[in-house]
């Protein structure tokens, strides 16, 4: 299974000031399929309601909060994959901390899962992603690219002088996905 088939649907950075939204509507449903563009849900913020799209195709597989629920920004909501897909229980506390999801958490009908082996397990308790003095990034897009796993040296900045936003790491880990 390639990471690249699955997409974490998360709250967007609306503005620089909001930091809870409140999700006000699912326009899709578990199981629904979903296309790249296409509004998924939508969020209210203490100025306006917005309309939130997939960046990426693929069946809604599971919806980790229902209408009503105020979240920060940046929270994982939903996953979007490969129609047939299971999703382990344990994803929906994984992505609620926000640790990325990962292949091993998803199951294909066909595949059998099996247990890590030791440098596995290792490999996944080592950061992914060093702070970099070189680099020119804002505090909440290394937090997010701790989080999300992402290196920040290939990440393109949009922001000031080429800094990279917290919106710039988002926008490449859903495109590296």
């Amino acid at each position: 299974m390639k990471d690249e088939e699955f997409y974490e649907l998360r709250i967007p950075v609306p503005d620089q000031t909001t930091e809870e939204v409140e999700i006000v509507n699912w326009r899709k449903n578990e199981g629904d399929q979903v296309k790249k563009g296409e509004i998924v849900f939508e969020i209210e913020t203490d100025k306006a309601t917005l309309e939130v799209e997939s960046f990426g195709s693929g069946v809604l597989l599971k919806r980790f909060y229902e209408q009503g629920a105020k979240l920060p920004v940046g929270s994982v909501v939903a996953l979007l994959g490969p129609a047939g897909t299971k999703v382990d229980d344990s994803l929906a506390e994984r992505l609620k901390k926000g640790t990325a999801a990962r292949a091993d958490t998803l199951e294909e009908p066909a595949a059998k899962s099996t247990p890590p082996t030791d440098s596995q397990q290792q490999a996944d308790s080592t950061p992914q992603t060093k702070k970099t003095p070189a680099i020119k990034a804002s505090p909440n897009a290394r937090r997010l690219a701790n989080e999300l796993g992402v290196d920040l040296s290939k990440v393109s900045g949009t922001g000031r002088g080429g800094r990279i936003e917290g919106d710039d790491v988002r926008r490449y880990s859903w495109r590296t996905r």
